[in-house]
C-alpha cells in the first residue's frame, strides 16, 4: 500500500513539473498575430524585415481608405512616416482627425497615400 502511495505522489509531483516546464514553454511563444479594423478597412499584421507593416484584407465601400486608393492585399509600410505600422498607431492616427500619410506597396511599386478623414458628425 505504501508502494503504492509513494508511486501517486510521483505521479503528482512529476505532473506538476510537467505543467511547469509547459507553462514556461508557452511563455517563450510569441502571440499569434491578429487582424483588426481600422476605420472602414481590416488589416492583418505581417513583420517585413525589421518592421511591422499591415496588409488590407477587406475594406468597406465609400470608406476614406477606398477612396484614398487602398486595395486589398495593399501594404501599409509606414504611418505618418513611422516605419513600425500595428493597429495601435494606425488607429492613433485615424483619431487625430487629420489627413495621415500612409507609405504604400502594391505588386512591388511603392507610392504614398493621403487618407482623409471627414470631421466628427460627418461631411456638410
Amino acid at each position: 500500500m505504501n508502494g503504492l502511495r509513494i508511486a501517486g505522489w510521483a505521479a503528482v509531483g512529476a505532473a506538476a513539473l510537467g505543467a511547469g516546464a509547459f507553462g514556461l514553454l508557452a511563455d517563450s511563444v510569441p502571440p499569434a498575430p491578429t487582424r483588426g479594423a481600422v476605420g472602414g478597412a481590416t488589416y492583418s499584421p505581417i513583420r517585413q524585415s525589421r518592421h511591422q507593416a499591415l496588409v488590407v484584407t477587406s475594406l468597406r465601400t465609400g470608406a476614406a481608405e477606398a477612396v484614398a486608393g487602398l486595395k486589398v492585399g495593399d501594404t501599409l509600410e509606414a504611418v505618418n512616416g513611422y516605419p513600425d505600422v500595428t493597429l495601435v498607431n494606425l488607429r492613433a492616427a485615424e483619431a487625430r482627425r487629420v489627413p495621415a500619410t500612409l507609405k504604400v506597396q502594391r505588386n512591388g511599386d511603392v507610392f504614398m497615400l493621403t487618407l482623409l478623414r471627414e470631421a466628427p458628425g460627418g461631411a456638410s
